[in-house]
This record gives structure tokens, sequence and C-alpha cells, in this order.
């Protein structure tokens, strides 16, 4: 259930149609590629390979969604109009953090 027409973010008036997939949010489709979320490019020599990585890209915990052959995932952790943190556990500048890591 969505309750809103525009942007959720600042000072953003355009209108928006649907919660963002995977990410519950209400931004538009501008916001949220520039602002939400950063591109992950699996053609990347050093993540092409890599089973840590796409178990990591495709965990359910990670705020990651596949357009074509890059995955888009949250970069940041917002905060509402009334002071509340919201966003992703796994973000962005984890993933390299969590496949260097000697427990994974």
């Amino acid at each position: 259930l969505v309750n809103g027409k525009r942007c959720e973010r600042g000072r953003c008036q355009a209108k928006v149609n649907h919660v963002r997939e995977g990410y519950a949010n209400f931004y538009c489709w501008e916001c949220h590629t520039q602002f939400f979320t950063a591109s992950w490019k699996t053609s990347w020599v050093r993540y092409q390979r890599d089973p840590k990585i796409s178990a990591i890209l495709t965990h359910p915990r990670m705020a990651a969604r596949l357009f074509g052959r890059d995955y888009y995932l949250a970069q940041n952790v917002f905060t509402t109009h009334g002071g509340e943190k919201y966003g992703p556990l796994l973000r962005y500048n984890h993933v390299d953090l969590i496949a260097l890591s000697q427990d994974t």
C-alpha cells in the first residue's frame, strides 16, 4: 500500500508511481539513481568469477537489483524529516569489505 504522489527525497517534487522494489523507498527514478543507488559493474575483471561477490550481491539483506549487466546497490542511509534513519543493512561500500574478510 502506497500513500503518496511525490518523491520523498528532500526538495524534489517529481511524481512517483510506485515504491522501488527491494529498496522500500518512494523516490522518483532520478533521485533513486543519482542519490540512493550506485552501479556495481559485474563486468569488471576482478568481480567476474568471484563466488563471494556473487553470493553477496544476491543475498536477501543486500539492497541490490540487477538491471542489464550491472547491479544497483544502495549506497547511503538517509534520515526522514522526523529524524528516523532508514536504509539497508548492507550497502555499496560493504561489498569489498565482506569479500576480503577471512571469515566468509
